[in-house]
């Protein structure tokens, strides 16, 4: 789901001062599927407005909204379009690292982080280690 209607009322219950040009440019795209988990699709906030708060404050917001349903928030981070790696703001937000993918985009190898996060008074999960050397 792609919630501009969610960043503009975010935007304006925090009295922040964004041009709506620039507001377009903002993403929050989400899924909450799997009975109890919500998915972060894209999370992007434009360059000249990092490192302000917006997208922790964008974040929480979101997240106190969520359904009671809901106990786990997941994200893929890591650097996919070549905007620097989110690693540590998703850190920041509370999230643990579960697995790494990594595959090949055209010419350049890109790793990305699942990671997670328990949401609602639930508690995180647990990352599970599995060696592939394993009888089990």
């Amino acid at each position: 789901m792609s919630d501009i209607i969610f960043i503009k009322q975010f935007v304006a219950e925090k009295k922040l001062d964004i041009p709506l040009s620039i507001l377009e440019c903002f993403k929050f795209e989400y899924n909450i599927g799997a009975k109890n988990v919500a998915v972060i699709d894209d999370f992007f906030i434009p360059k000249d407005y990092r490192r302000k708060g917006i997208g922790t404050q964008l974040y929480t917001y979101w997240e106190s909204l969520l359904p009671k349903h809901i106990q786990v928030v997941g994200v893929f981070a890591g650097d996919p379009i070549g905007e620097g790696n989110t690693d540590q703001f998703w850190m920041k937000s509370g999230f643990k690292y579960m697995y790494t993918t990594t595959y090949l985009d055209e010419l350049d190898y890109i790793s990305r982080h699942s990671m997670f996060k328990g949401v609602n008074g639930f508690e995180t999960p647990e990352t599970e280690y599995i060696s592939l050397d394993s009888d089990d």
